[in-house]
């Protein structure tokens, strides 16, 4: 491989964010939506002959720390909001304080609770809280502390949440395999409100209206490859975007 097939495959993933061969690009209204959507495509695509490696984006999975402040309890205890969110940033996320100096080098000093005190919720439910009456009262009887499942990471193109499905192609060409994966995928039945569409050249314009497999216009899905451009394909100079 050439160092321009090297540029050359770099332009391509920069312009379609498909780091594979191949990759179906999915648009949906909300994550749980699209998680569903990306398993059922990969197990579509994944009896077809020349398939390999395929791997959906997970765009739910992560966890995540919710505090949920109880206002009338808050008010019963005569504790403003705005001071249990300072002690919830500064005992638990941290809060800069200051910043040393030590020749060119900058560090940021930052304070907050040890890892003991604030590892779990039943530990960060006993963070104090200070009243207007002088008291400390725990956090967990003006706030719900609960765990709650959430995206580890949110992608969206357009102003549209996204999924991506990943593959690559191997022992088969790459024209056929798109042919029979846009033929697969027309015959099932997917949601509506998320239709597939197939775009098999990844050097056509990046903004250009994708067809669905319909043929009627629709913005929420794509497939795109990326295959490994040869010198030859590469645009032209001017044309790269910037």
């Amino acid at each position: 491989m050439t160092p321009t097939v090297h540029v050359g495959g770099s332009i391509q993933m920069l312009a379609t964010g498909v780091r594979t061969d191949l990759g179906v690009k999915i648009f949906g209204p909300d994550l749980r939506t699209l998680a569903d959507l990306a398993l059922e495509v990969e197990n579509i695509l994944r009896p077809i002959p020349g398939a390999a490696d395929l791997y959906s984006e997970r765009v739910v999975g992560g966890r995540y720390l919710d505090i949920t402040i109880d206002r009338k309890a808050a008010a019963r205890f005569g504790t403003r909001v705005a001071d249990i969110q300072m002690v919830v940033e500064t005992a638990i996320g941290g809060m800069n304080l200051t910043t040393t100096v030590e020749g060119r080098e900058r560090y940021p000093v930052r304070i907050r609770y040890a890892s003991d005190y604030r590892s779990d919720p039943e530990r960060i439910g006993r963070v104090l809280i200070p009243t207007a009456g002088g008291s400390q009262i725990p956090l967990e009887q003006v706030a719900d502390i609960s765990i709650s499942a959430g995206p580890p990471m949110i992608n969206s193109e357009n102003g549209m949440l996204r999924s991506l499905v990943m593959l690559n192609v191997r022992d088969r060409d790459m024209g056929s395999f798109v042919d029979e994966a846009k033929a697969i995928l027309a015959e099932r039945q997917l949601p509506v409100d998320a239709p597939i569409c197939i775009v098999p050249d990844s050097r056509e314009a990046y903004g250009q209206l994708c067809q669905t497999l319909a043929g009627q216009p629709s913005p929420y899905a794509a497939l795109r490859t990326q295959a490994p451009a040869q010198p030859h394909d590469l645009p032209p100079k001017e044309s790269v975007p910037r």
